[in-house]
């Protein structure tokens, strides 16, 4: 049978789907491309923004074969209570993911507290840091416009293609914002 897997999130989930892998692996399961026509599919979410939100949708809907196994795990279970599981054969949510599936993961850099909990104290002090609210825009991120002029002010010789590569960024991108001397 194989088994395809897709991870959106943090370390904590990149490990546990090693994890799961293992799993799998230890009972003869073959371990193919999440883009394959799988028996089981994993989804392990993130719900970190809305972008991520957005992506766990995606991804959850992109299944192609749909007479397979489909499992979904994580964060987004726990938050979207507005996302509808049916067809979803497990749903598996962070605060039993333990009791359900008897994997016994230890406790991440959250110092053992709930994501919730770790969430709500990362917020207050972020709220302390900048009470003006100036690290905000949209979700957080830097503006593109931002990122390619920083580029550009370290890199005054530097070439549209290699502030592509160094940043990321689509090539669209890069020459929307590429400011010429």
């Amino acid at each position: 049978m194989k088994v395809g897997i897709y991870t959106l999130g943090c370390k904590v989930n990149a490990y546990e789907s090693e994890f799961i892998i293992s799993l799998f692996n230890n009972r003869g399961y073959e371990i193919v491309s999440f883009d394959d026509d799988c028996d089981v599919y994993i989804v392990n979410t993130c719900t970190v923004t809305n972008n991520s939100d957005r992506k766990d949708r995606k991804i959850i809907n992109s299944i192609k074969n749909k007479n397979a196994c489909k499992v979904v795990c994580g964060c987004f279970v726990e938050s979207a209570k507005d996302y509808d599981f049916t067809g979803i054969d497990v749903v598996i949510g962070n605060y039993n993911k333990s009791d359900k599936t008897g994997i016994r993961l230890t406790t991440n850099k959250r110092n053992g507290r709930k994501q919730s909990q770790h969430v709500k104290i990362m917020n207050a002090i972020r709220e302390i840091e900048h009470p003006d609210g100036e690290w905000r825009n949209k979700n957080g991120a830097p503006e593109k416009k931002e990122i390619v002029e920083e580029w550009q002010q370290l890199h005054p010789n530097g070439k549209k293609s290699e502030c592509i590569k160094d940043t990321g960024l689509s090539k669209p991108t890069v020459y929307k914002w590429w400011r010429k001397e």
